[in-house]
């Protein structure tokens, strides 16, 4: 065929061919659908009448059915057209003229029978067979009509207070009879924060404002106060109940049966509107089936029960309400039921016999389909049986909590360091023409350390470009400085190009503060750490003449200094025994220093008494028991002061992070990784183009010279996507090719709210992200070192464990998930993996605004003067990092090790009521503040007349462009007299015109485009 084609064609037009074909689906992948003037076309130029759509929905002929309803009603009366859309799903019956044709009962002659026949006699249809069977009778037949009283049912639109009764509900996990109105959300919650924080941001959400303190107040005096957060006039429901009903429907109702199936079915059956719908679909919510309703007929059933309730609650009866049936008179035949047997009996035995028959003449056998019939039915029955089993065990969202996502296509690389210095120099150049948009001296030399960290020989010959382009030009006065700035540039980058990056630390440690303002708002800052008491300095940095005041606890406690200082005291005998003590120090471990460190934001971080128990120290295993090693936490310590001076480097090594989401301690670990000139690879389980974004612009600020960040999808909660992200990061071919020198595992699952008699299925899937998938992951990577018998190259795995074993509470299975972690620091000895991986266990201290902690930031000043030292997320990313370099990761490949970050939480043991006791202080003397303030409002008005809490509306601020009065010349007098001398005088090819007085852009503004 080939070579006919070549004798028929030449190759010009086989190339043409190729051409249009590519051009022809590229249009038709671009152009529109035109479903509308395909309607047209269907609809008034063919004026079919029956429509039927052939697919496993009926979505075109819905879409069809409005446009019916809007745009031909009017034509198909004038016309006598009565359109019929079908689809195969509903009315295959109908395309194949499978229904039964209509037959004329026979006439049946029976016995008076001695029961009598009621109006409210249930009538049953009888389809009579071809042969009449004649029963002999001597009464005639009786007729009667079924009557039955309906009542109305007024529609009301759905109340706020039924909005919070739900909320309250589904975030307390109780019946909608278990809700007190008379009780607040504080007391529902029994002091669980959390929950109750959760509570009040769905009422935000829900509503448009919310009164003072909603949580204090009882759910009966509450709900009126809420305002219209649902649309009373259409009975629409807000953001949060819309949402809880959508993720009921998709979870509990059946193919087919969506919101507008039981919206339809409420309306047909029950007469409901849309208030009451919408009522009833929040009943639904709370009353929701444990496991999805399996047909259509229970749905109704479900729906029917949900409509008994609601009905009852408007104090209507149920029974009263009559079934849209239309009355009509009836044949009431009593039939001897032997004599309907046999007639049925006969019926089949006909068409069986037709069946052989049929059978007989396709030469085929007619019983061969019956056991692969019952066979499959018995098999969609266990799946189903199974199915409701998997869901009454782990809830019904389970499954798509732990389905694979890891995807090697989605991977997202970003190493373009080289690119993005030139952006930066370009910026910076452009900021030293106008002084004010530099804030400081300290703000330039930083700008010019993160140059120089990614310094690269196209930088150096742009800038010997600009180098010379300043010498030739005597335009701007400018010139002479900015050409002493680019040589100052060329000269530290020439020196710096082929050094590693490095990165050094810079800003100094913060302490948190809350205050109460005058109205009693609760405000939260934090300030640098000061060397003496943390209350000095706060007051030092809070206005004499603010109303503001600071929050007072019980015991304030001063925190340690932050001056460098060494431990000279003796140590027990450890591996560094042939070190010196006071030559014990960072470069006794790393590889040569670098110079010229690029400065990063991470807090500098020294401390002057090692023994204090808010310091950081090092744990080692000995004779069972984990005993501080001064040794190797005096080399720690040394490592802050080396990172704050000479800087550190990842040059030429791979890390691997899951868990380094926005606002985390893993985020801060892998910008600083980056600084640092390391390969990262940063698993997320929200890919979309807003993450995707947050890692680039990551990459774009911190990426140092040899830095690599990819990005990939990937579920912490799936063994799939563990062995894939496995295979992916050590295969040479379709992957990265990398043997990973550190894993930081730190994806975890938000708990709180949870007892010990709430573990639910977020606690199982929070327990499977933190302990049983991370011992996967490590099972996986020592399976492909051991494959690829990578065994002189440990990777060190640093793993998150917690001070909290249970001294929270409410947490789920997040302190036994910790826990677990732990026992692999034994594993490591017992099994067989130790030439695979090192471990290094982190015991993470309170971490000021996390995911996990953000919420509890107002409590932190307090938990502070409790002698528990709190973090902040940088700080706590910067004692992580030192793990990962000597002396303590040289030390993992001998033993495991155990740091304490934990700043003495772990010494706590009564914390919680330590917390309750700073929340009720906090609130209370909020409240204080609050009933004072309005208090002197109430005055203020009776006295006056006027409130002081009417402040003015802050105004936005505008824009003040001024513009000089210009005079528009006269069209008459001055424009058209010279209209015939200005025929051909512009060259149209070469004129700029501007069309519009309105913004074009960011550098093209209308104050522009009027001075031109």
């Amino acid at each position: 065929m080939a070579t006919i084609t070549r004798h028929i064609y030449s190759e010009a037009e086989r190339q043409l061919t190729y051409l249009l074909v590519i051009e022809l689906l590229a249009h038709q992948f671009c152009f529109p659908v035109k479903w509308a003037d395909t309607q047209d076309v269907i609809l008034k130029d063919l004026r079919a009448e029956r429509v039927v759509e052939i697919g496993p929905a009926d979505t075109l002929v819905n879409m069809m059915k409005k446009t019916l309803q809007t745009g031909y009603k009017a034509l198909d009366a004038a016309l006598g057209l009565e359109r019929e859309l079908w689809s195969y799903k509903k009315q295959s019956d109908s395309l194949y003229y499978k229904s039964q044709p209509t037959i004329e009962p026979p006439v049946l002659h029976f016995r008076p029978s001695t029961s009598v026949v009621t109006e409210q006699s249930v009538q049953v249809a009888v389809v009579a067979p071809t042969s009449p069977v004649a029963l002999v009778s001597e009464a005639p037949t009786t007729t009667t009509t079924t009557t039955t009283t309906s009542v109305s049912v007024p529609d009301r639109p759905v109340s706020a207070s039924d909005t919070l009764r739900t909320i309250v509900a589904i975030a307390l996990k109780k019946q909608w009879e278990d809700i007190s109105m008379s009780q607040s959300i504080k007391q529902l919650c029994g002091g669980r924060s959390t929950v109750q924080n959760e509570i009040v941001g769905d009422l935000v959400k829900e509503f448009d404002s919310l009164p003072e303190q909603p949580e204090d107040m009882p759910l009966d005096e509450l709900g009126p106060l809420l305002g219209s957060g649902v649309s009373s006039a259409n009975g629409k429901l807000g953001p949060c109940s819309a949402g809880l009903v959508e993720r009921f429907v998709s979870a509990k109702l059946p193919a087919g049966s969506g919101l507008a199936f039981v919206r339809q079915y409420l309306q047909t059956r029950w007469g409901f509107g849309e208030g009451l719908q919408s009522t009833a679909l929040l009943r639904c919510v709370i009353q929701q089936p444990g496991i999805r309703l399996p047909g259509t007929k229970d749905v109704r059933s479900f729906l029917d029960g949900i409509a008994h309730r609601v009905l009852s609650d408007a104090g209507i009866d149920p029974e009263t309400i009559s079934a849209p049936v239309a009355t009509a008179t009836a044949v009431a035949s009593a039939i001897p039921h032997e004599a309907l047997q046999n007639l049925q009996k006969e019926q089949r035995m006909r068409d069986q016999k037709l069946l052989q028959l049929y059978a007989k003449r396709c030469s085929s056998n007619a019983s061969e389909g019956g056991p692969i019939v019952e066979n499959l039915d018995k098999t969609v029955n266990d799946l189903h049986q199974q199915l409701n089993v998997w869901v009454a065990e782990h809830g019904e969202m389970y499954n798509q909590w732990i389905a694979p996502k890891f995807d090697v296509r989605k991977a997202r690389k970003y190493d373009s360091y080289w690119n993005w210095v030139i952006q930066d120099l370009f910026e910076l150049l452009s900021k030293t023409f106008n002084i004010d948009s530099l804030r400081s001296i300290e703000e330039l030399a930083e700008r010019i350390a993160l140059l120089e960290a990614r310094a690269t020989p196209r930088l150096l010959k742009v800038i010997q470009y600009m180098i010379r382009e300043c010498k030739q030009s005597r335009v701007n006065a400018k010139v002479p400085a900015h050409l002493a700035l680019l040589m100052q540039l060329r000269d530290t980058f020439e020196r710096s190009i082929n050094l590693p990056s490095t990165f050094r630390t810079s800003e100094l440690s913060a302490t948190p503060v809350v205050t109460v303002g005058q109205t009693g708002v609760i405000d939260y800052s934090e300030i640098p750490r000061p060397g003496g008491s943390k209350r000095e300095q706060a007051s030092q940095h809070i206005s004499i003449g603010e109303m503001d005041t600071e929050v007072k606890y019980p015991t304030p406690i001063d925190v340690p200094s932050a001056t460098s200082s060494v431990i000279t005291t003796p140590e027990p005998p450890s591996v560094f025994d042939s070190v010196p003590l006071n030559s014990l120090s960072l470069d006794s471990f790393s590889d040569a220093d670098t110079t010229r460190p690029r400065t990063s934001t991470a807090p500098s971080q020294t401390y002057s008494d090692p023994y204090c128990t808010e310091v950081p120290y090092i744990k080692s295993n000995r004779c069972g028991h984990w005993r501080r090693d001064d040794i190797i936490t005096n080399g720690y310590l040394q490592w802050f002061q080396k990172s704050s001076t000479r800087g550190v480097s990842f040059d030429l090594r791979s890390v691997l992070v899951t868990g380094a989401g926005k606002n985390s301690i893993g985020a801060e670990i892998v910008r600083m990784l980056l600084a640092a000139g390391a390969k990262v690879l940063v698993t997320t389980s929200s890919y979309s183009p807003e993450v995707t974004g947050f890692y680039q612009k990551m990459y774009e600020v911190h990426g140092g010279r040899g830095s690599q960040l990819v990005v990939v999808p990937f579920n912490g909660g799936s063994q799939q996507d563990i062995t894939r992200l496995v295979e992916y990061i050590y295969d040479r071919d379709d992957g990265l090719g990398w043997d990973p020198d550190h894993v930081i595992p730190f994806a975890a699952v938000k708990e709180t709210g949870r007892p010990i008699d709430n573990i639910d299925p977020k606690s199982e899937l929070a327990h499977r992200v933190m302990l049983t998938n991370v011992i996967r992951l490590l099972g996986s990577i020592k399976s492909q070192k051991e494959r690829r018998r990578i065994n002189t190259h440990p990777t060190q795995v640093i793993l998150p464990l917690s001070p909290n074993h249970g001294i929270l509470g409410q947490d789920g299975l997040y302190a036994e998930s910790k826990i677990g972690l732990e026992g692999l620091l034994n594993k490591w000895w017992s099994e067989d993996w130790k030439d695979y991986l090192s471990l290094c266990g982190a015991i993470i201290g309170w971490t000021r605004g996390t995911g996990l902690m953000a919420s509890n930031d107002i409590l932190a000043a307090g938990v502070e003067d409790l002698d528990i030292r709190t973090f902040s997320r940088a700080e706590m990313a910067l004692h992580i990092l030192g793990l990962m370099e000597a002396p303590v990761a040289c030390c993992c490949e001998v033993e495991p090790l155990l740091a304490d970050l934990s700043g003495g939480m772990a010494s706590n043991a009564s914390l919680r009521d330590a917390l309750d006791q700073i929340q009720e202080h906090v609130t209370s003397k909020s409240a204080i503040k609050r009933a004072i303030t309005k208090d002197s409002d109430l005055d203020e008005q009776t006295v006056n007349g006027s409130s002081s809490a009417a402040r003015p509306r802050k105004l936005n601020r505008r824009a003040r462009a001024q513009f000089d009065v210009h005079r528009l010349p006269d069209f008459r007098t001055e424009v058209e007299p010279l209209t015939s001398r200005l025929q051909g005088m512009v060259d149209l090819d070469r004129v700029v015109v501007v069309v519009g007085f309105g913004e074009t852009g960011e550098f093209f503004s209308a104050a522009r485009k009027h001075t031109l």
